[in-house]
């Protein structure tokens, strides 16, 4: 869910191999296109399949039930996480999983705090409150939890990890951060 150019699909596509399947979703058609055509590069093709849906209303055919659902920095810019953890919920086998990955506190991951302050504090907009879809809006452990249990997810387990990230240039870094943080780009827009 949320596979955006390919991960967190591609990967696992390569795990289950010929003996099982992978279902790419994301709401861009344009970043699908770029997944499909990665995996079709590593020959996944056939493990793979993608589909343009939207996480808060998950349509994916009768019948269709998954053992695992992956989603990395994703949960955290639905507008609407109660209505998607439980489309979630629904789609998964009995006991099957669902694995999230989702950015701390702002303090915590400065590749995406620094620009969106920056850019906040130069254009003085105030600070997103709790509860707006962005970057950080699922940082509160505790509140993902909730939302979680509401859904009825049990055996809910988090952990920290250290995500690096390196880039080509100054360049690489100031697109990555356009492409992936929808609130700076709304920022910079209504100043032109």
């Amino acid at each position: 869910m949320a596979t955006g150019i390919g991960e967190p699909a591609i990967s696992p596509a390569k795990i289950v191999g010929k003996h099982g399947h992978v279902t790419a979703t994301d709401i861009s058609t344009e970043m699908l296109a770029i997944a499909e055509e990665r995996a079709r590069s590593l020959g996944l093709h056939d493990a793979m399949d993608f589909k343009q849906n939207d996480a808060e209303n998950l349509e994916l055919g009768t019948n269709q039930e998954f053992d695992a659902i992956l989603c990395g920095w994703g949960l955290m810019f639905l507008p609407n996480l109660d209505k998607a953890l439980s489309n979630i919920m629904r789609l998964l086998i009995s006991r099957g999983k669902l694995a999230a990955a989702v950015w701390s506190e702002p303090s915590k991951v400065p590749l995406i705090n620094m620009p969106m302050s920056t850019a906040r504090q130069e254009l003085q907009y105030p600070l997103l409150g709790q509860g707006v879809p962005g970057p950080f809006n699922l940082a509160d452990v505790d509140g993902l939890e909730k939302s979680l249990l509401k859904a009825g997810f049990t055996d809910i387990r988090s952990e920290t990890i250290t995500v690096t990230f390196e880039f080509d240039s100054a360049e690489a870094y100031t697109k990555f951060n356009e492409d992936i943080v929808a609130h700076i780009r709304t920022l910079l827009a209504n100043e032109n």
